[in-house]
């Protein structure tokens, strides 16, 4: 601060177009700031909270028999379980979780299912895209735009051979707003001295988080919700689970012998064991299952509405698909295993509980020998 205050002239003699230049700058760097923080924000909607309930909703809809864009075709347990998970993002996140029709009407919001009303989206910019025809297909539309002070957030998703279209959109306040812009400039100046390094600090700052939030749900390499995710559907699956009194299973499964690919084959070998077997898992189970990896060589999968008996049988039909497929290694070629599991959510049982039973089962299944299935 005193090194740039010596290289200053004095309030009488600082001539005009050197403090147009420091406003100029001042300017630029509170553009700045304000752009960081909006940023950071849009990339927390983006990257986490929107996307999550789009995929809770295609969960919940994926599929269900049900007369095109009329989603009081739909079974009443499916009905609540929307209504549930669209009022739950209202209250814990407020976010807005909506389904439309390919007209802009909507037919589903926090208020529950609409009928036959005629209201439409009362977001104006999205409104268009559906009118315009290009929200279509199974590719998720990400959006950002400003409106009345606030910086808007939204991701559309066609749901294919439905007629729908489901929405997630969240908002922010301007930070300007709130402070106002004259004040902002007099504290930027009073930090100048420190306003590039403050900002490349800001900047690097950014980068990190980017590359965080892309990790917070997803494994990068399977491309499945990681442990974190399946901790936010878990917990969301095991309520609704006692809200419906519905059976609820867990199958742990663990790749055996997995770290001798590793050693045999190399690392790159092993990725490949893990984009195959997860791929196979994800062909192989239903809509509304919940399948992650749950780290190293072990995949996680919940069943809704099935007991443990029944997560056996489909515990057992995985590890046959496993078991079934040849893997070429430096021309030989690879059979490999898995071992799983089971447990059922029983009264009154946390989702901790749930979890250790079946990684005890897991164990369990391993030191018997491998390649089979046991129940908590």
């Amino acid at each position: 601060m005193s090194t740039l205050t010596q290289q200053l002239p004095t309030s009488r003699t600082l001539p005009v177009f050197p403090v147009g230049i420091l406003a100029l700058l001042f300017g630029l760097l509170a553009w700045f700031s304000y752009q960081q923080h909006k940023a950071t924000t849009g990339e927390e909607f983006n990257d986490q909270l929107l996307p999550l309930g789009i995929h809770l909703m295609q969960a919940e809809l994926k599929g269900r028999s049900m007369m095109p864009g009329d989603l009081t075709s739909l079974p009443k347990a499916t009905q609540d379980k929307l209504v549930d998970l669209v009022q739950s993002f209202r209250q814990a996140r407020h976010i807005a979780l909506l389904v439309a029709d390919a007209n802009g009407r909507v037919l589903l919001d926090s208020a529950g299912l609409t009928g036959e009303s005629s209201v439409r989206l009362p977001y104006p910019k999205l409104l268009e895209e559906i009118s315009s025809g290009m929200v279509k297909g199974d590719v998720a539309r990400y959006y950002s735009y400003s409106s009345d002070g606030m910086s808007n957030y939204a991701v559309l998703q066609a749901l294919p051979d439905s007629g729908l279209i489901l929405v997630a959109h969240g908002s922010t306040d301007s930070p300007l707003s709130e402070i106002g812009a004259p004040y902002y400039l007099i504290v930027l100046g009073g930090l100048v001295a420190m306003g590039f390094v403050w900002y490349t600090g800001i900047s690097s700052q950014k980068r990190l988080q980017r590359q965080h939030m892309a990790q917070i749900v997803t494994d990068p390499l399977t491309n499945l919700p990681n442990r974190r995710g399946f901790d936010l559907l878990a917990h969301q699956g095991v309520s609704e689970a006692v809200r419906t009194n519905q059976a609820l299973s867990i199958i742990l499964i663990g790749i055996d012998r997995f770290s001798n690919i590793n050693d045999n084959y190399g690392h790159a070998s092993g990725d490949t064991v893990l984009k195959r077997v997860s791929a196979t898992l994800r062909t192989s189970l239903r809509g509304s299952d919940v399948l992650c990896r749950w780290g190293g060589d072990e995949f996680i999968v919940m069943l809704k509405n099935t007991p443990a008996d029944r997560a056996c049988l489909v515990a057992e039909k995985l590890r046959k698909l496993v078991s079934d497929q040849t893997f070429s290694f430096s021309g030989e070629q690879v059979h490999l295993s898995v071992s799983a599991g089971v447990s059922g959510l029983i009264p009154k049982e946390s989702l901790r509980s749930m979890l250790a039973r079946s990684n005890h089962a897991l164990h369990q299944a391993k030191d018997k020998g491998r390649n089979q299935t046991h129940m908590a």
